[in-house]
Formats: C-alpha cells, sequence, structure tokens
C-alpha cells in the first residue's frame, strides 16, 4: 500500500461543528504518489511562505538523486483539506549501522528543515495528525529531526505530544538585515581597514578583466553552476574534505535542484566574471525578500586578491541597492560572517528514540558525543 488514509473530525482540530470540514492524512512512499504532489505542494508552499528548503523542487531533486541510494524509502505525511493540501511532514527511512531511522527528506543538503503548515488550519493539530501518520507503523528505532530553527513549525509538536527530544547539537544561523540605504551606505559604514581592503581587491580584480555580474535570464545559468562545481569540488579536494555534500551524487543533485529554483524564479546567481571566467562565484536563492547565501567559490590563481570576499561584499552592495530585506549566511560558524555583524539565530538538531533497542541506541550515541566533547575540550 502506497498511501494511507485517517479520517480527522472538526472537534480534533478545534473547529466548529457547523464547518463543513474534515482532513485526511496520507503517507506517501512510491515515487510516481509523490511525483503527482508538484502542484498542491507548490500551492502550499507559496501560501505558507516556506524558505526554498522546503520547495518541492529541492525535496524532489533530492530524492531523484542521494535520496535513492542507502536504502532510503520516502515517507512524505500528507495532511488534505478534500483535494486541498494543507500540509507535510516530509522524511525518509533508512538504516544506519542496523538502526531503522526516519529523518527529513533532503537532510545535510537543506540548511533548514521543517514541517509545512497552511496557515489557516490549526498547527498543533495539523503536526500530530501528520506525526501520527509517520509513526503510526512503528516500523523506526530513531527519528532525528537535524538543522531545525528556533521559529520552526515543527517545534510546537513537541509540546503537543509530550515528546522530550535530546538536543544532539546546538549551532548558530547568520542572518544580515538590510538596513543601509544603498551599497555605498554599506561601505562607508565599515573599518576604515575594511574599506581599503575592498576596494583594493575590486580595483585590482577589475585590472585583470572580471567584473561583478549578477545572473538574470535568459542568459544561461549552466555556465556559473559549473563554475561553482568545479571550484568548489576543487577545494573540497585540497581541503580533504571529499565530494560535494560527501556524496557521489552531489553534484547531479546540485544541477537538479539549480534547474528548479530556476523554473520557479527563485534562482540567485553572480560572480566575479572576465571573458575567461569566474575568479568567484555565488549560489544563492531569494525568495520572499530574503537573500540566501547557499554557496560560494573561488578559483585559486586569484586568492592574492581574496575574490570571496570581494564577491561577498559586492553581494551584499547590490543587496542594498536592490531592496533585498535580509541576507541569511546560513548554517556554519565560519570567521568571515562575524565581520559583518549578523544576527545569531539558533539552530538545534533532535532526537528522539522507540522502543528498546532506539533507546539503547540513543544512550550509546550519546556517551559517544559527550566523549568527543570532553576530548575536544581537552
Amino acid at each position: 500500500m502506497n498511501v494511507i488514509g485517517a479520517t480527522v473530525s472538526n472537534s480534533e482540530l478545534g473547529l466548529c461543528d457547523g464547518e463543513e470540514y474534515t482532513l485526511t492524512t496520507r503517507l506517501i512512499e512510491a515515487e510516481p504518489a509523490f511525483a503527482k504532489l508538484e502542484e498542491p505542494w507548490s500551492r502550499l508552499s507559496t501560501a505558507a511562505r516556506t524558505r526554498p528548503f522546503q520547495d518541492f523542487g529541492w525535496i524532489s531533486a533530492w530524492a531523484e538523486t542521494i535520496g535513492r541510494t542507502e536504502g532510503r524509502e520516502l515517507r512524505i505525511a500528507t495532511l488534505w483539506d478534500g483535494s486541498h493540501l494543507v500540509g507535510l511532514l516530509p522524511m525518509v527511512r533508512r538504516r544506519y549501522l542496523g538502526v531503522r531511522m526516519l529523518e527529513w527528506a533532503g537532510a545535510r543538503a537543506a540548511e533548514y528543515c521543517d514541517a509545512i503548515i497552511h496557515p489557516n488550519v490549526n498547527t498543533r493539530r495539523a503536526l500530530l495528525k501528520l506525526w501520527s501518520a509517520i509513526t503510526s507503523r512503528a516500523d523506526y528505532d530513531v527519528i532525528r529531526l537535524s538543522q531545525v530553527r528556533g521559529d520552526a513549525r515543527i517545534g510546537a509538536l513537541f509540546q503537543a505530544a509530550g515528546i522530550k527530544p535530546w538536543v544532539e547539537s546546538q549551532e548558530n544561523t547568520y542572518r544580515i538585515p538590510v538596513c543601509w540605504h544603498s551599497g555605498l551606505d554599506w561601505l562607508n559604514q565599515q573599518t576604515a581597514h575594511a574599506r581599503k581592503e575592498i576596494r583594493y581587491d575590486l580595483r585590482k580584480l577589475a585590472k585583470e578583466g572580471y567584473e561583478f555580474y549578477v545572473w538574470s535570464a535568459p542568459d544561461p545559468y549552466e555556465p556559473i553552476i559549473e563554475a561553482v562545481i568545479e571550484q568548489k569540488s576543487a577545494w573540497l579536494a585540497r581541503q580533504r574534505r571529499g565530494t560535494l555534500y560527501d556524496h557521489p551524487l552531489g553534484s547531479r543533485f546540485l544541477r537538479k535542484c539549480v534547474a528548479a529554483m530556476a523554473a520557479k524564479g527563485s534562482l540567485h546567481l553572480c560572480g566575479l566574471r572576465s571573458a575567461r571566467g569566474f575568479a568567484a562565484c555565488h549560489l544563492g536563492f531569494y525568495q520572499h525578500g530574503v537573500l540566501y547565501g547557499y554557496m560560494l567559490a573561488y578559483d585559486p590563481a586569484w586568492a592574492r586578491y581574496s575574490p570571496g570576499a570581494a564577491l561577498r561584499a559586492s553581494l551584499i552592495m547590490w543587496a542594498c541597492d536592490n531592496g533585498v530585506a535580509a541576507i541569511d549566511l546560513l548554517r556554519g560558524a565560519d570567521s568571515f560572517k562575524l565581520h559583518y555583524g549578523p544576527q545569531p539565530e539558533p539552530l538545534q538538531t533532535f532526537v528522539i528514540p522507540r522502543g528498546l533497542i532506539g533507546n539503547i541506541c540513543l544512550l550509546a550515541y550519546r556517551r559517544h558525543v559527550v566523549g568527543h566533547r570532553s576530548g575536544v575540550r581537552q
């Protein structure tokens, strides 16, 4: 059975008895059924004003590449009002060292993960129904919910369901509210040393023929994406950090994801470009007034002019000049982010065990994590 349904009454949802309103949950497990979600998922994402990492195109690109490996199985819980999709809890099931694990669809590739709930639906009740659809089979030992923001919808579930998850990790994500009147205004408010460096690097790169470029249709986006992949892959190799997303299909996922974001109109690409190619390039997404800085790469041949920092400064100035409300620098405690005086926002990973096996595995994992942290402090 690929789809499981369960009717939800008005009283369970906290709605008036006079309302003609019933909801059903369906668990989507097969790829053909998942593909049919594209239109309703996209409508729900628009209504809920989700971030790009919750878009159907993003999850679909992942499901068709990385999501098909390592025995992953779709577990997409959906909530319907008749033919209208009003809630989503997108997850997958896989085995990790023999342990049956449920985790987000798109985990590791997505910066933020969350449920999607229509704004006209009671969030708490909707989450309880979606959670029931996911967990009712009891065919898992551990649920791992990674990269959950403080304002994530899924946060309301824990109190509603009486769940006390273990916090595996805590980190910050960083956001720059764009409050300057112009790019020049932003530049003038930097320290004298920072201004000097930015102007010097941009001037030197300009003498070499590199100018700031922002992609827009009908220009092809493929050249800059291939430059991103090539430069980022080379950087990972130099750092001995494996491949994109630490997966052999990482590049394929990225190409599919970019194509989906371009079709939607959320793709944002820029670079320092010349006739010879790109000294640095940036892959981002622009949605609901926020510019998400997803991936920046550079050619080490121009490292003496700090092309990455020069491109990032150019992007911030462009954002100031073009009505961007905020720049999200996303995850990672990279020191360069702190130079821009960003606002930190918490990001957590939660683990929820089930049954004897799940609790034993969590206990062992907690001891491992605590021991590792103690070793790092020493």
